[in-house]
């Protein structure tokens, strides 16, 4: 009585699709989390964007105006956000010192 359902033709073949519907959502989910995400390894290649207000951190070129442009933008965020400058100062003041001690 319990395998009696596998005896109904349209009920194996609904398994049968449903079986194969989720295959290729777990396929094609694969695909797309391949080429969304940043996978890295030898030889791979990354796709960069050119996000705005993002910074070269290459400095291709252009070293000294990039450091001006960051300082800038630091100090601007800094008084923006007493917050954000408190965090920023005291961590500046630990990395110091870390790199002060450091041997």
């Amino acid at each position: 009585m319990s395998q009696q359902w596998l005896r109904r033709p349209w009920v194996s073949f609904l398994v049968f699709v449903v079986a194969m519907v989720i295959i290729f959502t777990i396929k094609e989910a694969c695909k797309s989390a391949a080429v969304a995400g940043a996978k890295t390894g030898e030889n791979s290649v990354l796709p960069l964007d050119m996000a705005e207000n993002s910074v070269d951190d290459m400095y291709d070129g252009c070293k000294e105006d990039m450091k001006k442009r960051v300082t800038k933008d630091l100090e601007n965020e800094k008084n923006k956000d007493n917050n954000f400058k408190a965090v920023w100062d005291r961590d500046k003041e630990e990395v110091n010192y870390a790199a002060k001690t450091s041997v």
